[in-house]
């Protein structure tokens, strides 16, 4: 990420989540308002998006986001919606059995937050990321006064602990049950850094916990990478300094998680994700991004 930016990752995932949105095909995935909020997002950064985003929806500059698509990783845009959907169930869901403590670390233009603090107004959303990216969005949720919108902690996970980020809010609560959010965010942390964050994790709660995270799954020939990748995915990460620094075995996982006193509840990858909201369309051909894992674990602390 450079320096008083927000991240070319969030920017682009914003970029997806609206292309798709204009799909007619795919549209139905995409949540209600998460274009909108989007949409938002991308104009606070600069006008010359609308016009991107205009030309998207004309037929010729169709074909060219596909083949840009095809030449770099077949299948990601769509792969952005299944995985946000997919979140979005395991926290619809957790919120439905009493957590009402929401927690997003690296949240970038995710809307997560934003929408959901509307449909639940008794439950506190709370957003962690590079004061960079969020400061974009702490003037969009201003911009279109919104009472319920999430509480923003600004911080770079790189370097400051959870815990210090989290007593700086007043209202967080240690004894809530509580769902904590870490998307897209491990691939461009050190194995060492990802350590460090479960670590800070350790004795922030005490009433159950749920962790929804995503890593990328090591490539066969032991690469951090989509494993149908092409070389110029890993120029473009270098170019925009969001390289991908980490990866983990599947069967590596469940043995991390202990280490921690996490217990694996789920993993989800890419069939997963087109077996759910796919296939019952009957577009289950349709490629997707293969190498990320959504991967969702619980503590229940000690007494």
């Amino acid at each position: 990420m450079k320096e008083d930016q927000p991240s070319s990752t969030a920017i682009l995932i914003a970029l997806a989540t609206v292309f798709i949105s204009k799909n007619r095909s795919l549209q139905s995935l995409v949540p209600q308002d998460a274009a909108l909020w989007c949409v938002r997002s991308l104009k606070e950064i600069s006008p010359r998006f609308l016009t991107l985003i205009h030309l998207g929806s004309l037929p010729p500059f169709r074909w060219i986001l596909k083949l840009a698509e095809w030449a770099t990783i077949p299948g990601l845009p769509l792969h952005f919606i299944l995985r946000k959907r997919q979140i979005e169930e395991f926290v619809r869901n957790n919120i439905s059995k009493g957590h009402h403590q929401i927690i997003i670390l690296g949240a970038g233009f995710d809307t997560l937050g934003l929408r959901l603090s509307t449909s639940f107004p008794n439950v506190s959303f709370i957003e962690i990321d590079h004061p960079s990216t969020q400061k974009q969005k702490r003037r969009i949720a201003q911009k279109y006064d919104r009472d319920n919108s999430p509480s923003f902690l600004p911080g770079d996970l790189a370097f400051e602990n959870i815990s210090d980020i989290l007593s700086k809010h007043p209202s967080f609560q240690p004894a809530a049950p509580s769902t904590l959010i870490i998307e897209g965010l491990f691939m461009y942390l050190t194995e060492k850094e990802i350590d460090r964050i479960f670590r800070s994790l350790d004795g922030i709660f005490n009433s159950p916990t749920h962790i929804i995270f995503t890593m990328m799954e090591t490539t066969p020939d032991g690469r951090s990478t989509f494993h149908h990748a092409s070389g110029l995915v890993s120029r473009l990460l270098s170019h925009w300094r969001e390289p991908f620094k980490s990866s983990v075995k599947r069967l590596s996982i469940e043995n991390f998680l202990a280490l921690h006193q996490w217990t694996l509840s789920e993993i989800c990858d890419d069939e997963t994700l087109r077996h759910r909201y796919l296939s019952p369309k009957g577009q289950e051909h349709l490629p997707l991004a293969k190498g990320e894992l959504v991967i969702m674990a619980k503590k229940i602390p000690r007494r």
